[in-house]
Protein backbone atom coordinates (compact mmCIF):
# COMPACT_ATOMS: atom_id res chain seq x y z
CA UNK A 1 0.00 0.00 0.00
CA UNK A 2 -1.03 2.60 -0.91
CA UNK A 3 -2.94 2.08 -4.12
CA UNK A 4 -2.85 5.04 -6.47
CA UNK A 5 -6.28 5.81 -7.93
CA UNK A 6 -5.91 8.03 -11.01
CA UNK A 7 -9.19 9.53 -12.22
CA UNK A 8 -9.58 12.08 -15.02
CA UNK A 9 -12.53 14.35 -15.76
CA UNK A 10 -13.26 15.05 -19.45
CA UNK A 11 -15.71 17.83 -20.26
CA UNK A 12 -16.46 20.12 -23.17
CA UNK A 13 -19.48 22.43 -22.75
CA UNK A 14 -21.80 23.38 -25.57
CA UNK A 15 -21.04 27.05 -26.14
CA UNK A 16 -23.98 29.28 -27.02
CA UNK A 17 -23.95 31.83 -29.83
CA UNK A 18 -24.96 35.45 -29.72
CA UNK A 19 -28.74 35.34 -29.85
CA UNK A 20 -31.38 38.08 -30.03
CA UNK A 21 -35.09 38.04 -29.34
CA UNK A 22 -35.79 38.87 -32.98
CA UNK A 23 -34.39 35.59 -34.33
CA UNK A 24 -36.61 32.69 -35.33
CA UNK A 25 -33.80 30.13 -35.47
CA UNK A 26 -34.02 27.87 -32.42
CA UNK A 27 -30.41 26.71 -32.61
CA UNK A 28 -28.86 28.44 -29.60
CA UNK A 29 -25.44 26.88 -29.91
CA UNK A 30 -22.36 28.11 -31.74
CA UNK A 31 -21.52 25.02 -33.76
CA UNK A 32 -18.43 26.50 -35.38
CA UNK A 33 -16.84 27.54 -32.09
CA UNK A 34 -17.70 24.18 -30.52
CA UNK A 35 -16.13 22.33 -33.46
CA UNK A 36 -12.98 24.48 -33.44
CA UNK A 37 -12.36 24.18 -29.70
CA UNK A 38 -13.13 20.47 -29.64
CA UNK A 39 -10.63 19.78 -32.41
CA UNK A 40 -8.00 22.03 -30.83
CA UNK A 41 -8.18 20.28 -27.45
CA UNK A 42 -8.38 16.91 -29.16
CA UNK A 43 -5.03 17.43 -30.86
CA UNK A 44 -3.37 19.11 -27.88
CA UNK A 45 -4.68 16.80 -25.16
CA UNK A 46 -7.11 13.96 -25.85
CA UNK A 47 -5.37 12.16 -28.69
CA UNK A 48 -1.74 12.35 -27.48
CA UNK A 49 -2.68 11.65 -23.86
CA UNK A 50 -4.89 8.69 -24.76
CA UNK A 51 -2.05 7.27 -26.81
CA UNK A 52 0.31 7.78 -23.86
CA UNK A 53 -2.08 6.06 -21.45
CA UNK A 54 -2.48 3.14 -23.84
CA UNK A 55 1.30 2.77 -24.09
CA UNK A 56 1.64 2.84 -20.30
CA UNK A 57 -1.01 0.15 -19.86
CA UNK A 58 0.81 -2.13 -22.31
CA UNK A 59 4.24 -1.25 -20.94
CA UNK A 60 3.28 -2.17 -17.39
CA UNK A 61 1.31 -5.24 -18.48
CA UNK A 62 -1.98 -4.11 -16.97
CA UNK A 63 -0.54 -2.95 -13.65
CA UNK A 64 -1.22 0.66 -14.63
CA UNK A 65 -4.95 1.32 -14.22
CA UNK A 66 -6.95 4.53 -14.59
CA UNK A 67 -10.50 5.88 -14.63
CA UNK A 68 -12.42 8.49 -16.62
CA UNK A 69 -15.66 10.37 -16.38
CA UNK A 70 -16.63 11.89 -19.72
CA UNK A 71 -19.67 14.16 -19.75
CA UNK A 72 -22.48 13.63 -22.21
CA UNK A 73 -21.70 17.04 -23.73
CA UNK A 74 -18.15 15.94 -24.50
CA UNK A 75 -19.23 12.56 -25.85
CA UNK A 76 -21.72 14.19 -28.22
CA UNK A 77 -19.07 16.56 -29.52
CA UNK A 78 -16.61 13.72 -30.03
CA UNK A 79 -19.24 11.87 -32.06
CA UNK A 80 -19.94 14.98 -34.12
CA UNK A 81 -16.53 16.61 -34.55
CA UNK A 82 -13.76 14.19 -33.50
CA UNK A 83 -14.74 10.52 -33.85
CA UNK A 84 -11.08 9.54 -33.66
CA UNK A 85 -11.07 10.70 -30.02
CA UNK A 86 -13.99 8.43 -29.28
CA UNK A 87 -12.17 5.52 -30.93
CA UNK A 88 -9.10 6.18 -28.81
CA UNK A 89 -11.22 6.01 -25.64
CA UNK A 90 -12.74 2.76 -26.91
CA UNK A 91 -9.24 1.36 -27.36
CA UNK A 92 -8.52 2.19 -23.73
CA UNK A 93 -11.77 0.55 -22.62
CA UNK A 94 -10.85 -2.66 -24.44
CA UNK A 95 -7.67 -3.08 -22.36
CA UNK A 96 -9.72 -3.95 -19.26
CA UNK A 97 -7.56 -1.53 -17.27
CA UNK A 98 -9.83 1.50 -17.58
CA UNK A 99 -13.01 2.23 -15.63
CA UNK A 100 -15.67 4.71 -16.76
CA UNK A 101 -17.65 6.60 -14.14
CA UNK A 102 -21.14 8.09 -14.20
CA UNK A 103 -22.11 11.72 -13.63
CA UNK A 104 -24.80 14.18 -14.67
CA UNK A 105 -25.07 14.18 -18.44
CA UNK A 106 -24.66 17.94 -18.81
CA UNK A 107 -22.07 18.46 -16.06
CA UNK A 108 -24.82 20.22 -14.12
CA UNK A 109 -25.75 21.05 -10.53
CA UNK A 110 -29.15 19.43 -10.94
CA UNK A 111 -28.94 17.60 -7.60
CA UNK A 112 -29.23 20.97 -5.86
CA UNK A 113 -32.22 21.93 -8.00
CA UNK A 114 -34.33 18.89 -8.84
CA UNK A 115 -33.86 15.28 -7.82
CA UNK A 116 -36.02 14.19 -10.73
CA UNK A 117 -33.88 16.11 -13.24
CA UNK A 118 -30.76 14.76 -11.55
CA UNK A 119 -31.92 11.14 -11.87
CA UNK A 120 -32.87 11.69 -15.52
CA UNK A 121 -29.44 13.10 -16.39
CA UNK A 122 -27.54 10.37 -14.53
CA UNK A 123 -29.56 7.61 -16.21
CA UNK A 124 -29.00 9.25 -19.58
CA UNK A 125 -25.26 9.43 -18.98
CA UNK A 126 -25.04 5.86 -17.68
CA UNK A 127 -26.81 4.60 -20.82
CA UNK A 128 -24.47 6.64 -23.05
CA UNK A 129 -21.40 5.14 -21.38
CA UNK A 130 -22.82 1.63 -21.65
CA UNK A 131 -23.62 2.08 -25.35
CA UNK A 132 -20.23 3.55 -26.25
CA UNK A 133 -17.82 1.61 -24.02
CA UNK A 134 -19.69 -1.50 -22.93
CA UNK A 135 -19.44 -0.67 -19.22
CA UNK A 136 -22.22 0.03 -16.72
CA UNK A 137 -20.73 2.54 -14.27
CA UNK A 138 -20.73 1.50 -10.60
CA UNK A 139 -19.09 4.68 -9.33
CA UNK A 140 -20.64 8.15 -9.37
CA UNK A 141 -18.98 11.54 -9.32
CA UNK A 142 -21.00 14.72 -8.97
CA UNK A 143 -20.09 17.92 -10.78
CA UNK A 144 -16.97 19.48 -9.24
CA UNK A 145 -17.04 16.65 -6.69
CA UNK A 146 -19.81 18.40 -4.74
CA UNK A 147 -21.05 16.03 -2.06
CA UNK A 148 -23.21 15.50 0.99
CA UNK A 149 -24.62 12.38 2.62
CA UNK A 150 -27.99 12.92 0.93
CA UNK A 151 -26.21 12.55 -2.41
CA UNK A 152 -24.67 9.27 -1.26
CA UNK A 153 -28.08 7.91 -0.19
CA UNK A 154 -29.65 8.96 -3.50
CA UNK A 155 -26.80 7.46 -5.53
CA UNK A 156 -27.11 4.20 -3.61
CA UNK A 157 -30.81 4.04 -4.47
CA UNK A 158 -29.81 4.45 -8.12
CA UNK A 159 -27.55 1.39 -7.90
CA UNK A 160 -24.14 3.00 -7.32
CA UNK A 161 -21.84 1.64 -4.64
CA UNK A 162 -19.11 4.29 -4.54
CA UNK A 163 -19.09 8.09 -4.74
CA UNK A 164 -16.17 10.43 -5.32
CA UNK A 165 -15.80 13.49 -3.15
CA UNK A 166 -13.54 16.51 -2.71
CA UNK A 167 -11.13 15.93 0.17
CA UNK A 168 -11.88 19.30 1.73
CA UNK A 169 -10.12 20.14 4.99
CA UNK A 170 -13.29 21.36 6.68
CA UNK A 171 -14.93 18.00 5.94
CA UNK A 172 -12.01 15.81 7.00
CA UNK A 173 -11.25 17.86 10.15
CA UNK A 174 -7.70 16.65 10.42
CA UNK A 175 -8.32 13.17 9.07
CA UNK A 176 -6.53 11.81 6.04
CA UNK A 177 -8.13 11.59 2.57
CA UNK A 178 -6.09 8.46 1.94
CA UNK A 179 -8.63 5.97 3.30
CA UNK A 180 -11.97 4.53 2.17
CA UNK A 181 -14.84 6.15 4.06
CA UNK A 182 -18.51 5.26 4.52
CA UNK A 183 -21.38 7.79 4.57
CA UNK A 184 -23.32 7.85 7.82
CA UNK A 185 -26.28 5.46 7.73
CA UNK A 186 -25.69 4.43 4.12
CA UNK A 187 -24.93 0.73 4.46
CA UNK A 188 -22.05 -0.50 2.33
CA UNK A 189 -21.73 2.70 0.27
CA UNK A 190 -18.12 3.93 -0.07
CA UNK A 191 -16.70 7.44 -0.45
CA UNK A 192 -13.32 8.10 -2.06
CA UNK A 193 -11.88 11.51 -1.24
CA UNK A 194 -9.53 13.46 -3.48
CA UNK A 195 -6.04 14.08 -2.16
CA UNK A 196 -6.16 17.63 -3.42
CA UNK A 197 -2.60 18.53 -2.43
CA UNK A 198 -0.94 15.82 -4.50
CA UNK A 199 -3.54 16.13 -7.28
CA UNK A 200 -3.02 19.87 -7.58
CA UNK A 201 0.76 19.46 -7.54
CA UNK A 202 0.33 17.93 -10.99
CA UNK A 203 -2.78 19.71 -12.25
CA UNK A 204 -1.97 23.29 -11.21
CA UNK A 205 1.55 23.66 -9.86
CA UNK A 206 3.55 21.42 -12.20
CA UNK A 207 4.73 24.19 -14.55
CA UNK A 208 4.89 26.99 -11.97
CA UNK A 209 8.52 28.02 -11.69
CA UNK A 210 7.75 30.07 -8.56
CA UNK A 211 6.56 26.96 -6.73
CA UNK A 212 9.17 25.97 -4.10
CA UNK A 213 8.98 22.32 -5.25
CA UNK A 214 9.59 23.14 -8.92
CA UNK A 215 10.70 21.24 -10.91
CA UNK A 216 8.48 18.31 -9.96
CA UNK A 217 10.31 15.10 -10.82
CA UNK A 218 8.97 11.55 -10.77
CA UNK A 219 11.47 10.67 -8.02
CA UNK A 220 10.14 13.47 -5.84
CA UNK A 221 6.47 12.73 -6.47
CA UNK A 222 6.95 8.99 -5.95
CA UNK A 223 8.66 9.70 -2.63
CA UNK A 224 5.55 11.63 -1.54
CA UNK A 225 3.42 8.62 -2.49
CA UNK A 226 5.76 6.24 -0.67
CA UNK A 227 5.55 8.39 2.47
CA UNK A 228 1.85 7.44 2.72
CA UNK A 229 2.75 3.78 3.21
CA UNK A 230 1.38 2.86 6.61
CA UNK A 231 -0.61 6.10 6.78
CA UNK A 232 -3.29 5.30 4.20
CA UNK A 233 -4.71 2.63 1.92
CA UNK A 234 -5.18 4.67 -1.25
CA UNK A 235 -4.05 7.95 -2.82
CA UNK A 236 -6.82 9.45 -4.94
CA UNK A 237 -5.38 11.67 -7.66
CA UNK A 238 -8.35 13.36 -9.33
CA UNK A 239 -7.80 15.98 -12.01
CA UNK A 240 -9.03 17.42 -15.30
CA UNK A 241 -7.76 15.53 -18.32
CA UNK A 242 -6.86 18.83 -19.97
CA UNK A 243 -4.00 19.01 -17.46
CA UNK A 244 -1.99 17.25 -20.17
CA UNK A 245 -1.19 19.51 -23.09
CA UNK A 246 -3.80 22.19 -22.43
CA UNK A 247 -3.40 23.48 -18.87
CA UNK A 248 0.19 22.27 -18.69
CA UNK A 249 1.75 22.74 -22.10
CA UNK A 250 4.09 20.13 -23.57
CA UNK A 251 7.16 22.33 -23.00
CA UNK A 252 6.64 22.00 -19.23
CA UNK A 253 7.59 18.33 -19.54
CA UNK A 254 4.18 17.10 -18.38
CA UNK A 255 4.03 14.26 -20.92
CA UNK A 256 7.51 13.02 -20.03
CA UNK A 257 6.61 13.22 -16.34
CA UNK A 258 3.47 11.12 -16.89
CA UNK A 259 5.34 8.58 -18.99
CA UNK A 260 7.88 7.84 -16.25
CA UNK A 261 5.60 8.26 -13.20
CA UNK A 262 3.92 4.79 -13.14
CA UNK A 263 7.23 2.97 -13.32
CA UNK A 264 8.71 5.07 -10.55
CA UNK A 265 5.70 4.49 -8.28
CA UNK A 266 5.67 0.76 -9.02
CA UNK A 267 9.32 0.47 -8.01
CA UNK A 268 8.08 0.27 -4.43
CA UNK A 269 6.82 -3.31 -3.94
CA UNK A 270 3.88 -2.19 -1.77
CA UNK A 271 2.49 0.30 -4.31
CA UNK A 272 -0.11 -0.39 -6.98
CA UNK A 273 -2.61 1.32 -9.27
CA UNK A 274 -6.33 0.67 -8.85
CA UNK A 275 -9.53 2.01 -10.35
CA UNK A 276 -12.18 3.43 -7.98
CA UNK A 277 -14.16 0.18 -8.00
CA UNK A 278 -11.02 -1.81 -7.23
CA UNK A 279 -10.13 0.49 -4.33
CA UNK A 280 -13.60 -0.01 -2.82
CA UNK A 281 -13.47 -3.77 -3.43
CA UNK A 282 -10.04 -4.09 -1.82
CA UNK A 283 -11.38 -2.64 1.41
CA UNK A 284 -14.39 -4.96 1.32
CA UNK A 285 -12.20 -8.00 0.67
CA UNK A 286 -9.97 -7.11 3.60
CA UNK A 287 -12.96 -6.72 5.92
CA UNK A 288 -14.48 -9.98 4.65
CA UNK A 289 -11.32 -11.92 5.44
CA UNK A 290 -11.23 -10.45 8.95
CA UNK A 291 -14.90 -11.40 9.54
CA UNK A 292 -14.21 -14.96 8.42
CA UNK A 293 -11.36 -15.33 10.90
CA UNK A 294 -13.09 -13.48 13.73
CA UNK A 295 -16.86 -13.62 13.13
CA UNK A 296 -17.69 -12.21 16.58
CA UNK A 297 -15.38 -9.21 16.29
CA UNK A 298 -16.85 -5.70 16.31
CA UNK A 299 -15.29 -4.02 13.26
CA UNK A 300 -15.42 -0.25 13.21
CA UNK A 301 -12.54 0.35 10.82
CA UNK A 302 -8.95 -0.50 9.98
CA UNK A 303 -5.75 0.76 11.58
CA UNK A 304 -2.58 0.54 9.51
CA UNK A 305 1.05 0.60 10.53
CA UNK A 306 3.89 1.67 8.32
CA UNK A 307 6.00 -1.02 6.68
CA UNK A 308 9.39 -0.51 8.30
CA UNK A 309 12.41 -0.77 6.01
CA UNK A 310 15.01 -3.46 6.54
CA UNK A 311 17.90 -2.78 8.88
CA UNK A 312 19.84 -4.04 11.87
CA UNK A 313 17.65 -4.61 14.94
CA UNK A 314 18.98 -3.32 18.26
CA UNK A 315 17.42 -2.95 21.69
CA UNK A 316 17.54 0.18 23.84
CA UNK A 317 16.38 0.01 27.43
CA UNK A 318 16.34 1.63 30.84
CA UNK A 319 15.59 0.40 34.35
CA UNK A 320 15.63 2.70 37.36
CA UNK A 321 17.84 1.40 40.16
CA UNK A 322 16.69 2.52 43.66
CA UNK A 323 20.26 3.43 44.62
CA UNK A 324 22.01 4.57 41.43
CA UNK A 325 19.10 5.90 39.38
CA UNK A 326 18.39 5.30 35.65
CA UNK A 327 20.56 2.58 34.11
CA UNK A 328 20.68 2.52 30.30
CA UNK A 329 21.12 -0.69 28.33
CA UNK A 330 22.13 -1.33 24.71
CA UNK A 331 22.46 -4.53 22.69
CA UNK A 332 21.76 -6.13 19.37
CA UNK A 333 18.26 -7.48 18.97
CA UNK A 334 17.11 -10.99 18.13
CA UNK A 335 19.26 -13.93 19.23
CA UNK A 336 22.10 -11.66 20.38
CA UNK A 337 20.12 -10.32 23.33
CA UNK A 338 18.03 -13.44 23.98
CA UNK A 339 20.73 -16.10 23.76
CA UNK A 340 24.14 -14.45 23.90
CA UNK A 341 23.14 -11.71 26.38
CA UNK A 342 25.44 -9.35 24.47
CA UNK A 343 24.51 -6.03 26.12
CA UNK A 344 26.22 -3.04 27.74
CA UNK A 345 25.10 -0.66 30.51
CA UNK A 346 25.68 2.95 31.53
CA UNK A 347 24.19 5.30 34.07
CA UNK A 348 22.18 8.23 32.74
CA UNK A 349 22.71 10.96 31.75
CA UNK A 350 25.28 10.20 29.06
CA UNK A 351 27.27 12.15 26.48
CA UNK A 352 27.68 11.20 22.83
CA UNK A 353 31.11 9.77 23.60
CA UNK A 354 29.72 7.61 26.41
CA UNK A 355 26.89 6.39 24.18
CA UNK A 356 29.46 5.39 21.57
CA UNK A 357 31.39 3.50 24.24
CA UNK A 358 28.20 1.54 25.01
CA UNK A 359 28.09 0.40 21.39
CA UNK A 360 31.76 -0.50 21.33
CA UNK A 361 31.34 -2.38 24.60
CA UNK A 362 29.39 -5.18 22.91
CA UNK A 363 31.08 -8.17 21.27
CA UNK A 364 28.89 -7.73 18.21
CA UNK A 365 29.91 -4.11 17.58
CA UNK A 366 31.76 -5.18 14.42
CA UNK A 367 28.42 -6.20 12.87
CA UNK A 368 27.26 -2.61 13.19
CA UNK A 369 30.40 -1.37 11.44
CA UNK A 370 29.76 -3.73 8.55
CA UNK A 371 31.49 -6.99 7.76
CA UNK A 372 31.95 -8.72 4.43
CA UNK A 373 29.04 -7.76 2.18
CA UNK A 374 26.97 -6.13 4.95
CA UNK A 375 26.84 -2.34 4.94
CA UNK A 376 27.73 -0.14 7.90
CA UNK A 377 24.67 1.03 9.83
CA UNK A 378 24.01 4.57 10.99
CA UNK A 379 25.85 4.52 14.33
CA UNK A 380 25.01 8.20 14.89
CA UNK A 381 21.30 7.31 14.95
CA UNK A 382 21.86 4.85 17.82
CA UNK A 383 23.97 7.36 19.72
CA UNK A 384 21.30 10.03 19.31
CA UNK A 385 18.53 7.63 20.40
CA UNK A 386 20.47 6.67 23.54
CA UNK A 387 21.04 10.33 24.40
CA UNK A 388 17.39 11.19 23.89
CA UNK A 389 16.36 8.24 26.07
CA UNK A 390 18.87 9.37 28.68
CA UNK A 391 17.40 12.87 28.72
CA UNK A 392 13.82 11.56 28.82
CA UNK A 393 14.31 9.32 31.86
CA UNK A 394 16.30 12.05 33.60
CA UNK A 395 13.53 14.63 33.09
CA UNK A 396 10.75 12.23 34.09
CA UNK A 397 11.70 10.27 37.23
CA UNK A 398 8.28 8.60 37.27
CA UNK A 399 9.44 6.36 34.40
CA UNK A 400 10.48 3.10 36.08
CA UNK A 401 11.30 1.09 32.94
CA UNK A 402 11.58 1.82 29.24
CA UNK A 403 12.25 -0.54 26.34
CA UNK A 404 12.57 0.17 22.63
CA UNK A 405 12.71 -3.20 20.96
CA UNK A 406 13.40 -3.34 18.17
CA UNK A 407 15.05 -0.09 17.18
CA UNK A 408 15.70 -0.75 13.48
CA UNK A 409 18.88 0.97 12.38
CA UNK A 410 19.24 1.65 8.67
CA UNK A 411 22.32 2.32 6.62
CA UNK A 412 23.97 5.74 6.70
CA UNK A 413 21.68 8.28 5.07
CA UNK A 414 18.50 6.24 5.63
CA UNK A 415 15.85 6.68 8.32
CA UNK A 416 16.05 4.55 11.49
CA UNK A 417 12.79 3.62 13.22
CA UNK A 418 11.64 2.65 16.71
CA UNK A 419 9.31 -0.18 15.72
CA UNK A 420 7.97 -0.94 19.21
CA UNK A 421 8.28 0.56 22.68
CA UNK A 422 7.06 0.00 26.25
CA UNK A 423 7.05 2.40 29.21
CA UNK A 424 6.33 1.31 32.78
CA UNK A 425 5.54 4.09 35.24
CA UNK A 426 6.46 3.94 38.89
CA UNK A 427 2.74 3.94 39.69
CA UNK A 428 2.54 0.51 38.00
CA UNK A 429 0.61 1.59 34.90
CA UNK A 430 1.98 0.12 31.65
CA UNK A 431 1.78 2.30 28.52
Amino acid sequence: MPSVCLYFEVHQPFRVRRYTVFEKNHNYFNDEVNRRICLKVAHKCYLPTNQLMLELIHKHQGNFRIAYSITGCALEQFERYAPEVLESFRALAETGCVEFLAETYYHSLSFLYSREEFATQVDLHRKKVRDLFGQTPQVFRNTELIYNNDLAHFARQMGFRTVLCEGADHVLRGRSPDFVYRPLGCGDMKVLLKNYRLSDDIAFRFGNRNWPEWPLTTDKFASWINAINGNGTNVNLFMDYETFGEHQWPDTGIFEFMYHLPGKILEHPDNSFKTPCEVADAYELMMLRVRRRAPDALLEGVYLEQMVPKGREVILGMTRDPQFGPMLMFGLGGIFVEVMKDVSFHLAPITAEEAMQMLMGTRSYRLLEGVRSQARVNLAAIVEALQRMSQLVTDFPQIAELDINPFIVAEVGEKSVAADARILLSSGGAR
